[in-house]
């Protein structure tokens, strides 16, 4: 399963953050959302990990917010033969910084 945890930092110092368990790229999964969610212009309630993203990057884009974005395990896809890669123990993470 991937897990993918965003958050924005506004400049005033406050916090938006979201997560989605996903175990496909293209199915939709339920994001939950926590601190200072009001800031968010748009807001799904489902997803895929790539909609989090982009909702996430362009809030940073439009708000000027610090947007941190940490990817934790994998997608199960056995269903279409490939080999499984053991990514369990890799973190990812990308940090965006958007001033408009």
């Amino acid at each position: 399963m991937l897990t993918v945890n965003c958050t924005l930092t506004f400049p005033d110092g406050k916090k938006v953050t979201a997560q989605i368990e996903a175990q496909s790229p293209a199915t939709d999964y339920p994001i939950t959302y926590a601190g200072c969610v009001d800031r968010l212009l748009t807001k799904c309630a489902v997803g895929t990990a790539s909609d989090l993203e982009l909702l996430f990057t362009l809030a940073a884009r439009r708000s000027g917010a610090e947007l941190n974005v940490v990817r934790t395990g994998q997608y199960r896809l056995r269903h279409l033969n490939l080999p499984q890669l053991d990514l369990s123990s890799v973190t990812w993470s990308s940090r965006v910084v958007s001033k408009t």
